[in-house]
């Protein structure tokens, strides 16, 4: 049900528009060459976009739906049921997971098609496409690897709160608050940075519309992979208010930016970013705060936040210092390796120079027992 849905709701939104403009581009293409066939194979094949753009989307869910599933096959049935392994594999799982997934790929879309509309060329529809393929690829792919990550420990969560552990359930989502903050947050800030001299890398140029847009994405990076945990937990707890509530305020949300971006601020192509991206965030705040109201646990702004923040700024900062100095002189591939490895252990270090992690963190962050006893320095000046 919900693949079929996938695959017809893009080809609703999408196709009428393809066929329409493919059409107009085969009259030319007909009146150039005298000919009287072309605009309806043009139009055809226009029509064919949005079933295609459908049938990927559909695609990526039956792929994580047989990914979820494939480990039940290999466990006994007394462990399907007992352990946590289990409920991860178990298919209500995997559809709450997806459905996360399904509703911000279609919002995605949705924001797409609408643009389309008062698109009047084929070339535009191409430049779009190019656009989004080079802006998007890397956040989507970050995006999903955090996602997959985090999954597991969404079913754990869930599970506490049904059997009213409280004590653990705020134990553990402390710590998944922390470092999904750790890793999302620094990996939006890297990718941001870089964008450029990927581009340049990759595909040998980096307008600014396209470097535009993939700076403003990889924000989802930072906040799109907790409000997929979050919308597992709470499917799993059975608060589907939430759900229902959440998704209508982002959806609302997203129409109104998307028709001032649009009509009003006239802002084109970057619209379809800056409101998947602000929509995002909104449904990373709602969510953030219901389940720490929920679970009740209080917010440390500067431990949780500034100081964070601070150790992005100056790691990603000296990132970006580093691929100015470097690439003329070693070229972008090496240039990136570089500036990676000391933007993380530079961000390592100041963490702990702020003692914004503790010494039993260090121990699950790779290479962090290497840090382990300047931490225990600076824990004891504390």
């Amino acid at each position: 049900m919900a693949s079929d849905l996938l695959r017809l709701i893009p080809a609703l939104l999408i196709s009428p528009v393809c066929a329409k403009l493919f059409y107009a581009y085969g009259l030319k293409t007909d009146a150039l060459l005298h000919l009287s066939s072309g605009a309806f194979a043009y139009g055809s094949f226009g029509a064919v976009t949005g079933l295609v753009a459908g049938s990927l989307i559909s695609t990526v869910y039956l792929l994580i739906a047989y990914v979820g599933t494939k480990s039940k096959t290999h466990m006994p049935a007394e462990e399907a049921v007992k352990t946590d392994e289990g409920k991860v594999a178990s298919i209500p799982g995997v559809s709450a997971y997806a459905g996360g997934i399904i509703v911000f790929l279609l919002l995605f879309v949705f924001n797409f098609a609408m643009y389309l509309y008062g698109v009047q060329t084929v070339e535009a529809v191409t430049l779009a496409g190019g656009v989004f393929v080079r802006a998007c690829m890397i956040p989507f792919m970050f995006t999903a690897a955090l996602s997959f990550i985090f999954v597991r420990s969404a079913y754990r969560l869930s599970a506490m709160v049904e059997r009213y552990d409280i004590g653990s359930a705020r134990a553990l989502f402390k710590h998944l608050v922390f470092f999904h903050r750790f890793y999302a947050f620094l990996c939006a800030g890297l990718i941001a940075v870089t964008a450029e001299t990927f581009l340049r890398l990759v595909f040998r140029n980096a307008s600014p519309e396209v470097l535009l847009c993939a700076r403003v994405f990889s924000l989802t990076v930072a906040f799109l992979p907790f409000v997929l945990f979050a919308t597992v937990v709470v499917l799993r707890i059975r608060k589907h208010a939430l759900i229902y509530f959440n998704t209508a305020v982002a959806f609302a949300l997203n129409v109104i930016l998307l028709a001032v971006c649009l009509r009003i601020a006239d802002l084109g192509l970057r619209s379809v970013v800056f409101t998947f991206v602000a929509t995002v965030f909104v449904s990373y705040l709602l969510y953030l705060t219901e389940l720490r109201v929920m679970i009740g646990i209080r917010m440390h702004f500067v431990q949780d936040v500034v100081k964070l923040l601070a150790a992005i700024f100056v790691s990603c900062g000296s990132a970006f210092l580093l691929q100015a100095i470097l690439v003329p002189v070693v070229g972008e591939a090496l240039t990136m390796i570089i500036s990676m490895i000391v933007a993380v252990f530079l961000y390592l270090f100041i963490m702990i120079l702020l003692r914004a992690i503790s010494v039993q963190d260090l121990y699950h962050i790779p290479f962090g027992h290497a840090f382990v006893n300047l931490s225990k320095m600076f824990q004891k000046r504390k």
